[in-house]
């Protein structure tokens, strides 16, 4: 009897001991056994963040989501999270925590970015949330936008396939019709056309090319005729200063003939009238006769 209570005691004994060594390793899994420092966060969205989620830092994680709770900010609503982080780990006052994934099919996490000031966050500090924008919630609105948008397409379509259909019809018309334009002489017709055509571009590139020959030789035929010029300016100058003063001594001479004219039409005048006047005309007398005789 007494060594049946033995095996009891010692049964329990090992129970209770197997039973401290279980709850010492799910602490140490958890992590609840060791001593962490509290911080806490504001975001506005905690989609896929769970009691428990991980907390990283640039990546490494060390600690968990604590507690979510709403909270008042500004005015605004906003989750306060309780960040569990692991003793001592220093995080610089302008570090940002926000809401990501390690992966495209791992869970959400809260990860922390570093920041670059030297001072740092004492424990139970909060730290700046930074609001991203989910990937899984953008992937699914963009989904949608594109079901609708489809969906749209595919009424659009369905309302206009009897147009499309007697569009169809009509191409199938006019390709029948082309078929037979094109078959028999008119295809040796066409031939003809197209090679006429490309004979007379032939020609008409040489004539282009001829053109602009005769443009090259005009040019320099008017620069030879320039630099001419330019080199008997100072004779032509000299030869159009003579033929004007020619001009004027011609000029002097009609001038003097024009008055011999009047003078020979006033006498023809007075002979006319008086044909005695060649019988009893006497020469002028002198000035200073006619004066001596006053």
């Amino acid at each position: 009897m007494k060594r049946d209570h033995i095996n009891y005691f010692a049964v329990g004994l090992f129970v209770l001991l197997m039973l401290a060594l279980l709850i010492f390793a799910l602490l140490k899994i958890s992590g609840d056994s060791q001593k962490n420092d509290v911080y806490f966060t504001y975001l506005k969205n905690v989609s896929g963040i769970k009691r428990g989620a991980p907390v990283t830092y640039q990546g490494f994680e060390l600690g968990h989501v604590e507690k979510i709770e709403p909270a008042q900010k500004d005015g605004q609503n906003y989750y306060r999270l309780v960040l569990a982080v692991k003793h001592g780990w220093k995080i610089p006052s302008d570090s940002q925590a926000m809401i990501s994934a390690s992966g495209l099919l791992s869970g959400m996490l809260v990860d922390i970015r570093e920041g670059k000031k030297e001072t740092v966050l004492p424990p139970g500090s909060e730290i700046s949330g930074l609001d991203v924008a989910n990937l899984f919630q953008s992937m699914t609105a963009l989904s949608e936008n594109l079901n609708q948008r489809v969906a749209r397409i595919g009424d659009k379509v369905e309302e206009s396939l009897p147009e499309i259909q007697a569009l169809l019809r009509k191409l199938n018309q006019s390709a029948t019709l082309l078929e037979a334009t094109l078959s028999g002489e008119n295809q040796a017709h066409l031939a003809s056309l197209l090679k006429n055509a490309n004979a007379s571009s032939t020609h008409f590139l040489r004539l282009s090319t001829d053109l602009h020959e005769t443009r090259k030789r005009l040019d320099q035929m008017l620069e030879e005729t320039h630099a001419t010029i330019k080199t008997s300016r100072p004779e032509l100058e000299a030869s159009a200063t003579e033929l004007h003063q020619a001009l004027q001594r011609v000029g002097t001479i009609l001038h003097h003939l024009e008055g011999t004219s009047l003078n020979t039409r006033e006498l023809t005048r007075e002979l006319r009238l008086n044909p005695s006047l060649l019988l009893q005309s006497k020469p002028p007398a002198d000035a200073a006769t006619a004066e001596e005789n006053r």
